[in-house]
């Protein structure tokens, strides 16, 4: 790149998107050429670093402009869309010769963080044609949280998705992807790939527990747990099936339980004929998705067979993570290993078919291992998220659900319980297949804390 042509062509694209800035106005010529500048002064960033960058151009000057870009009427977010997909294809574009393999991985996963980033912001500034808010992505502490894309103990789920502005789904279901090499190994079309996350994260509600924040930790658990020696067995597809699984396992929850569904007759509840009725909700929705919005469609690069081998193995894996198979499934599961061993590629299909689904259901149960900081947020929301049924279940005259009544559950009992008598058995055969140790010891101190809790609320209650 010759640095003083681009220098010109970067003033020139600064001083025109300050001018749409200030008049609104900007003609097709005029926004390909800022198009074509943006992405110049992308590669500088990349190719040279940020300060380098500082010493050829005014950086601050250049996002401003570019916020201000995005808020009119006349700017098309494709454009970034197709960004995104040139920052995910390029590989090692003028990376320094001194770049180690894995700092070159961890550029190009930078690129892809920062691309996903804006793209999500141009996206919302076009939407609201308005100036950019705080709560949009800021893209370098995004791929500060996003670097423990592979810790269980350091990935912090609540901080991305403040920082992210709520985008923590998309974009972390973007970096397992990228971890996982399925954009390359699939030839997944990127921008419908991205659309699929987006649409699903917007397809989850707004309730404490059953949301977008959920789905994600749910995620990055599945992908800590594959790559730590449960997921040994899998296939590439199956791979890609069991994360998009881990991802949209409870799209779309009301923030009630199956019981209480059927109790009251609700639609989902006639629909699915009382048979684990949010799950079979969760698995229509997210195929529903794709197949009602062709920009959405993630599968569109996949064949016939694949497509369907997909659509089988994610349904299947939603449907057990319904609670009311919980003992059923850890039943079978020890009965596989007791008769076949802990090496999964030696049992039959039916074994594989559980395996994949202890997956999802192992990383579902198991925000209790995480550090205590975190766990507790979970025990916190989940027990929330119940109360607000049990709410609903005296207004309209129903007999509470048990551990729904504000007034007389007691949040450590019900999080002490819970750990003990189903996270902990779980893991005693999970332990089986793969160690365990990290969260074995993450569901001892979130025990611990618990018991302290309810040794003080028993105190209490003696006085």
């Amino acid at each position: 790149m010759d640095e003083e042509w681009f220098r010109k062509d970067y003033e020139r694209a600064v001083d025109l998107m300050n001018f749409v800035r200030r008049h609104g106005t900007m003609s097709q010529l005029e926004a390909d050429f800022i198009s074509e500048v943006l992405q110049r002064f992308n590669r500088l960033l990349d190719t040279r670093g940020p300060n380098e960058a500082k010493r050829s151009i005014d950086v601050r000057r250049s996002r401003s402009s570019v916020d201000g870009l995005a808020t009119q009427p006349s700017y098309n977010p494709g454009e970034m869309d197709y960004q995104l997909q040139r920052f995910i294809n390029v590989r090692d574009d003028g990376t320094s010769e001194s770049t180690t393999p894995h700092e070159q991985r961890l550029e190009r996963f930078r690129k892809l963080v920062h691309a996903v980033s804006f793209s999500l912001r141009a996206r919302k500034a076009a939407r609201n044609r308005k100036a950019a808010s705080a709560s949009e992505p800021q893209s370098e502490e995004v791929f500060n949280l996003l670097r423990f894309i592979n810790s269980w103990h350091d990935f912090n789920v609540f901080a991305l998705s403040t920082v992210s502005g709520g985008n923590e789904l998309e974009l972390t279901a973007t970096a397992v992807f990228h971890e996982h090499n399925l954009f390359e190994i699939f030839s997944l079309d990127v921008t419908k790939t991205v659309n699929y996350f987006h649409a699903v994260s917007k397809h989850y509600r707004k309730n404490p527990y059953h949301n977008s924040v959920h789905a994600t930790d749910v995620l990055q658990s599945t992908h800590v747990l594959i790559t730590s020696g449960l997921g040994e067995f899998l296939s590439d597809l199956e791979k890609l099936a069991v994360l998009l699984a881990a991802m949209v396992h409870d799209i779309g929850h009301l923030g009630y339980n199956n019981p209480f569904l059927v109790d009251t007759k609700h639609d989902l509840a006639l629909r699915y004929n009382d048979q684990s009725v949010n799950e079979h909700y969760h698995a229509c929705l997210a195929f529903q998705i794709m197949h009602e919005d062709p920009s959405c469609d993630l599968t569109s690069s996949l064949t016939e067979n694949q497509s369907k081998m997909l659509r089988k193995i994610v349904v299947d894996i939603v449907l057990k993570t319904d609670m009311a198979v919980h003992f059923t499934m850890l039943n079978s599961f020890t009965e596989y290993l007791d008769n076949y061993g802990a090496n999964v590629e030696e049992w039959d299909e039916e074994g594989r078919t559980l395996a994949r689904a202890m997956i999802v259901h192992t990383a579902d149960l198991t925000n209790v291992s995480r550090p205590t900081h975190l766990a507790t947020q979970w025990g916190t929301r989940v027990v929330d998220e119940m109360w607000r049924q049990g709410d609903e279940e005296k207004r309209i005259g129903k007999a509470l659900s048990p551990l729904c009544d504000r007034e007389t559950t007691s949040v450590a009992s019900a999080q002490v319980g819970f750990s003990n008598f189903i996270v902990k058995p779980l893991l005693e055969q999970v332990g089986r297949v793969m160690d365990v140790g990290f969260l074995n010891s993450g569901v001892d101190a979130y025990v611990a804390h618990y018991e302290a809790e309810l040794a003080k609320e028993q105190a209490t209650d003696k006085k």
